[in-house]
């Protein structure tokens, strides 16, 4: 598992393990080399919660793409076209499940993560369209628009 630069194709951090070792595990290991100033892209076979967790708390910029699936609810529209939204904590979840199978009257409010939504639209090589969904660390659209940052994440 390497972490490289887009331009250079420079490796900046390396992890090796026996090809029986998920690709996360290697990518955990790497967040030690993240530093402030970078923006970390990753694919969507990256995405879990505690590893994005990890990561942001490094204080680089993260680019990720989501995997189909996670509800990220709107909290707020942006000017352009992305969303605030947040993680949804796996432990708030389970809990959330637990009351609501219990049939309690006060279900714990949702909270978790706060991040920025970028969706988009790729036309594949047979002409078919898919959604792609990124989340990212940069809240302020002003900083980098939505189109700067799927232009940053197909670069990576």
């Amino acid at each position: 598992m390497g972490l490289g630069e887009c331009g250079t194709h420079a490796v900046v951090a390396a992890r090796l393990g026996p090809w029986r070792v998920d690709e996360g595990v290697l990518a955990g290991e790497l967040i030690v080399d993240f530093e402030p100033g970078m923006l970390v892209t990753a694919d969507r076979g990256f995405y879990a919660y505690r590893l994005w967790e990890a990561a942001a708390a490094t204080g680089a910029d993260l680019l990720w793409r989501m995997p189909d699936g996670p509800h990220l609810p709107v909290v707020r529209p942006l000017k352009d076209g992305s969303y605030e939204s947040f993680l949804l904590d796996p432990k708030v979840r389970r809990r959330r499940a637990v009351q609501r199978h219990r049939g309690s009257a006060n279900i714990e409010e949702p909270s978790g993560i706060p991040v920025r939504v970028i969706e988009y639209e790729v036309t594949n090589r047979e002409g078919k369209g898919e959604i792609f969904c990124l989340i990212t660390t940069i809240m302020d659209p002003d900083e980098a628009s939505s189109a700067e940052l799927a232009a940053a994440y197909a670069e990576r």
